[in-house]
């Protein structure tokens, strides 16, 4: 007679013993302004609504954690480590993520605007529907991400690198609509 294996629960569920409660629709948003957190450390737990403003964590990490409807406005997470976060559906505006470090992050239908990221390097990382407009994503890694429906707008692309390929690069070999290429000198017009 085998014996049935119980049903494996998360990290975060076995470490408390219960599940996580869920708030109730339509509850205002958790708001922090102005913070100053220096490299904080924020650790198995799940939160949200969440609206941050004028944030400062420089060098934070976050390991396994679930922030519902995320609002972050102004903030700085310039060398934050983040790993096993869910992030899917946040509004990131004119954020600093400059040398973060992104880890299995789930940034689903995410929208990020007007984002400096910098040298980020994003691994292992849900990107689907995520939009990104008027970012700065020079020399940004992405590895082993899903890019699916991904929208780019924008951006400045100058060193970013998935999965190896210079993305500048590799643009510069596509043909642009409506540009005429011609081969040596131009003609001159009489």
């Amino acid at each position: 007679m085998t014996k049935r294996q119980p049903k494996q629960k998360s990290a975060s569920t076995a470490a408390r013993g219960a599940p996580r409660r869920r708030r109730r629709a339509g509850q205002p948003p958790t708001r922090v302004s102005a913070a100053r957190l220096g490299a904080a450390e924020l650790a198995d737990v799940e939160v949200g609504p969440v609206r941050l403003e004028d944030v400062r964590v420089n060098g934070a990490s976050l390991y396994d954690v679930e922030v519902r409807d995320l609002v972050l406005d102004n903030c700085r997470l310039s060398g934050a480590r983040l790993s096993d976060v869910n992030l899917a559906g946040a509004t990131i505006d004119n954020a600093t993520l400059r040398s973060a470090t992104l880890r299995d992050v789930d940034l689903n239908a995410c929208l990020i605007e007007n984002a400096g990221a910098t040298g980020a390097q994003l691994r292992d990382a849900d990107l689907r529907r995520l939009r990104i407009e008027d970012c700065d994503l020079a020399g940004a890694t992405l590895r082993d991400v899903d890019l699916s429906r991904v929208r780019i707008e924008r951006c400045r692309l100058s060193g970013l690198t998935i999965d190896g390929i210079r993305i500048d690069q590799l643009l510069d070999t596509v043909p642009t609509p409506g540009k005429r290429e011609t081969a040596g000198r131009p003609r001159r017009r009489r």
